[in-house]
């Protein structure tokens, strides 16, 4: 068995005591695939983290209440719109049938529409405190 997870990820991701070894997505194409022939795409998108970063209250999908969440956690931790839009125009141009981010709840529903919430965010404001 092996983890599929950026190269700077992997290195974090032995202090969690994984043993098993590594697949580089970022030295791979950003593809994995998988024996059944079916490719699975990585999208890296920097600083774009989900709500479940930081969250106790962790469920695996998004519920009704979860845009809520990631208008919060992105309001604050985002730090700069430039970022958030280099992410959402690369994003918003594939077919994406499901988001399962490296933090937080996986998003199988209105997917585009977080999308359009992320856009219309202001960010970066902990800067000016």
């Amino acid at each position: 068995m092996k983890v599929a997870a950026h190269s700077r990820a992997s290195v974090l991701c032995r202090h969690y005591g994984i043993q098993s070894g590594f697949y580089h997505v970022d030295e791979n194409n950003w593809q994995l695939e998988l024996r059944s022939g079916r490719k699975l795409e990585f999208h890296f998108t920097p600083y774009l983290h989900f709500k479940g970063a930081f969250s106790f209250d962790w469920q695996l999908f998004a519920n009704r209440d979860y845009p809520e969440a990631v208008k919060a956690f992105h309001e604050n931790y985002m730090p700069a719109r430039t970022i958030l839009e280099h992410a959402i125009q690369r994003l918003e141009k594939l077919p994406i049938k499901v988001i399962a981010p490296q933090h937080g709840s996986v998003i199988r529903e209105d997917i585009y529409s977080y999308l359009r919430l992320l856009r219309a965010l202001d960010c970066g404001d902990y800067m000016f405190y």
